[in-house]
């Protein structure tokens, strides 16, 4: 787990810009640094000194931070220049089946030098091109450049679950793990899209390539991209597969527990010591179940938790700890926490929280350093096997549809979004602000706007049923988010995050499933508990492990408690520079901001979500700013 940048300028910039953008990503790889650039004349990658006064113009280069977890000897540095010179390589993630690949390549008589996954990556490039990424299983997001045609290749996982972005404008191309980067860079403006914010404030994030700022791109996940000569071409290599229900539920079954015990173990492979992220949930509970097996020797768990109990899952975390006995970390996450420490996570997602809970995972990874380099998570499971439950309204939705007067008669109408359609209806259910509320605090805010995006990413589905439609648009939307969120912060204390639910296999698994192992309907849907009816195979599987009330249990959301947070006097001293930010990003009703804050401190509610969206945006907006003061 690592940090890359990347520079492709006509003009060439600055050496020394090339080694401050890599330095803003000091926190993702704190072991080690290293820098190339492409000398032209001499046609060769030349390493270059990050201590020394850089001052010549570099075309083409590279920057890498690592943090070592495998092959933990200089023999893993990065960039990594191919034996005979041609390719160099940056790379962030893990390979899990890269030995494989290696023995593989050795029998055939390729010779390596070191035993990181890295260098395999870079000698399946030279021999397969972009044929290569149908070998990999993994996290990934890497960078290659050919010596001999000046030829960039950029490439990302299956799943989004390590993230890489671009900046074009000009003759300038520029890639990095994170956009910060980009803010050393002379050529860099960092311009707010206002077309997007009516998306963010419906929706608290971006779906798709774009962002906030202007020009500045992710490349999708199971994609790669090549840049030669000004030209940009991107190519999918792997895409959710549509829902085609070819497996028995016993035979899904089966083949699913098989799968995760597979997966975990491939994810064990670290040379320092890791351990896992426990909710106290269903799905880290059972990825921690199969860990603690399969692992050699002690093994760590780090929580958080709150001082309400509401909010807290202690007695599960406790439950799970013992059965397993596991070493348990825990963390209290409280109200003074929050305010104090979002300017810093701002700054380490590069974009505003999208969740409130980005500030537990922080504390999170902040605690788990003490203790382990790597966490392995339950992240993904909620959005491939449908454990929120608006998947549980879809199924209704649409066994109902057909007959008119159901929907309504059900009382599930009183549960749906109200929107223009079904396209727009099964769309809005991930969002989380009321429209109304919205353009009364933004008068610019447009519904067609904040909808178009995640339209035609709806439209592209093609699956069997109006659920697994939903399952797989979640995938390509909401579930990115939340990976992206679990990098950056698990990074930003250069924690490496590993999420074993998604391996793409068990994901191809999921659509082959019949839908019902994931959502399934009661006879009657008036006072269902819903919770029992969602992410029913993953249940069962956990209540073979922890027993049918742990696994059954109604589920709980890691939310933080906004109200809370809101009445804190911490928050009070903090919220009038968030509100002048407000004032200065223009185009919100500072009238109606000061309304929603006082009946967001009274009631909560929709007016609090808002104002949640609209901190987080002002926050980020400072921290932009406060940064580029510090630049002139």
């Amino acid at each position: 787990m690592c940090g890359f940048v990347g520079v492709l300028d006509s003009e060439g910039v600055p050496g020394r810009a090339l080694r401050d953008m890599t330095q803003a990503l000091a926190h993702r790889g704190p072991d080690d640094v290293g820098l190339v650039c492409l000398d032209r004349s001499a046609r060769q990658f030349v390493e270059v000194d990050p201590k020394a006064e850089l001052g010549e113009r570099c075309f083409t280069g590279m920057g890498f931070r690592r943090l070592s977890i495998l092959d933990t000897s200089h023999n893993g540095h990065q960039p990594m220049v191919s034996q005979d010179g041609r390719f160099a390589i940056t790379f962030n993630g893990e390979i899990y089946n890269f030995r494989e690949l290696r023995t593989e390549l050795v029998t055939r008589g390729h010779r390596f030098r070191s035993q990181s996954d890295t260098e395999v990556l870079l000698r399946l490039y030279e021999l397969y091109g972009p044929e290569m990424l149908a070998q990999l299983n993994g996290m990934f997001a890497f960078a290659i450049v050919d010596r001999d045609s000046q030829k960039l290749f950029l490439a990302r996982d299956h799943m989004g679950i390590k993230p890489l972005y671009y900046y074009e404008r000009g003759g300038c191309f520029l890639y990095a793990s994170e956009v910060k980067a980009f803010l050393y860079h002379p050529a860099f403006q960092p311009v707010l899209d206002r077309q997007r914010l009516s998306e963010y404030f419906l929706f608290r994030y971006i779906a798709g390539t774009n962002s906030l700022l202007k020009n500045v791109h992710s490349l999708e996940p199971g994609t790669y991209m090549t840049v030669h000569d000004g030209q940009r071409v991107s190519h999918t290599y792997w895409t959710v597969p549509p829902h085609r229900s070819m497996l028995k539920p016993r035979e899904a079954r089966t083949q699913l527990t098989e799968l995760l015990q597979s997966s975990v173990k491939c994810q064990l492979i670290s040379d320092v010591k890791l351990g896992c992220q426990l909710s106290g949930g269903v799905d880290s509970s059972i990825v921690s179940y199969w860990a603690a097996r399969q692992h050699e020797g002690l093994f760590d768990s780090v929580s958080v938790i709150f001082q309400d109990p509401r909010y807290s899952e202690e007695p599960y975390i406790d439950q799970v700890n013992s059965s397993l006995g596991l070493v348990g970390h825990k963390a209290t996450l409280d109200v003074n926490f929050m305010v104090e420490n979002l300017p810093q996570a701002t700054w380490h997602n590069d974009f505003p929280l999208s969740l409130p809970n980005c500030l537990g995972i922080y504390l999170l990874s902040q605690t788990a350093r003490r203790y382990v380099t790597v966490l392995l998570s339950g992240e993904g499971a909620d959005e491939v096997f449908g454990g929120y439950r608006r998947f549980y309204y879809a199924a209704w939705l649409e066994r109902l549809a057909p007959i008119p007067g159901l929907i309504r008669l059900s009382g599930l109408d009183r549960k749906l979004p109200r929107y223009d359609g079904l396209d727009q209806t099964m769309v809005g259910l991930s969002a989380f602000g009321d429209p109304a509320l919205i353009e009364r605090v933004d008068p610019d805010f447009s519904l067609e706007e904040a909808l178009a995006p995640r339209l035609e990413i709806w439209n592209a589905t093609r699956d069997d049923t109006l659920l697994e439609r939903l399952l797989t648009y979640e995938q390509r939307t909401y579930l990115v988010e939340l990976l992206l969120r679990q990098d950056k912060m698990c990074m930003a204390h250069g924690v490496e995050n590993r999420v074993p639910l998604l391996d793409h296999r068990i994901v191809e698994l999921a659509k082959q499933m019949p839908t019902a192992l994931k959502v399934s309907t009661p006879r009657l849907p008036r006072r269902a508990r819903v919770d029992y009816y969602t992410k029913r195979v993953l249940k069962e599987i956990a209540a073979g492990s922890f027993g049918e009330p742990f696994a059954y249990r109604p589920k709980a959301v890691f939310a933080l408690p906004l109200h809370e947070l809101f009445t804190s006097p911490a928050f009070d001293a903090a919220f009038p520079e968030y509100r002048n930010a407000l004032r200065d990003l223009g185009g919100c009703d500072l009238g109606e901001v000061d309304a929603l804050y006082r009946v967001a401190r009274d009631a909560g509610g929709p007016h609090a979500e808002l104002l949640w969206n609209l901190v987080a945006v002002a926050a980020w907006w400072l921290v932009l700013h406060r940064h580029e003061a510090r630049m002139v």
